[in-house]
């Protein structure tokens, strides 16, 4: 179970960081996503300039990812990356879920969205 918080000020922090890494990279988003009491969790998340500019539709650390795609589960209890075509609250996406293990044991995934009108382009 989650227990610990961070303070918005760094979650801010961590969100700017990677929408700058999402806009060099070329894709819509990119997060990071933990099991947590059988739901799916944010534990970080880039937005786009103009949510951040609005400070609207962010993804905070700890926030449920409440329509996530069931491919996570998957990903998570295999430790297989994956592709996915999926459309949730913010839009269409191919996704690519990369399965990691941090320094603690705790598995997660990394997530980056394409949008698909990108790729239809």
């Amino acid at each position: 179970m989650l227990q610990e918080t961070l303070p918005l000020n760094d979650d801010m922090k961590i969100i700017t960081m990677l929408s700058g890494q999402a806009k060099t990279l070329g894709v819509k988003y990119i997060y990071t996503l933990i099991k947590n009491d059988n739901k799916i969790i944010f534990t970080s998340s880039s937005a786009t300039p103009e949510e951040l500019a609005k400070n609207t539709n962010l993804s905070h650390f700890a926030d449920v990812y409440d329509d996530v795609s069931p491919l996570v589960f998957q990903v998570l209890a295999s430790q297989k990356p994956s592709f996915d075509e999926y459309e949730d609250k913010w839009r269409k996406f191919h996704t690519f879920y990369l399965p990691l293990v941090s320094s603690d044991g705790t598995k997660y995934v990394v997530g980056a969205d394409i949008d698909i009108s990108h790729i239809d382009k």
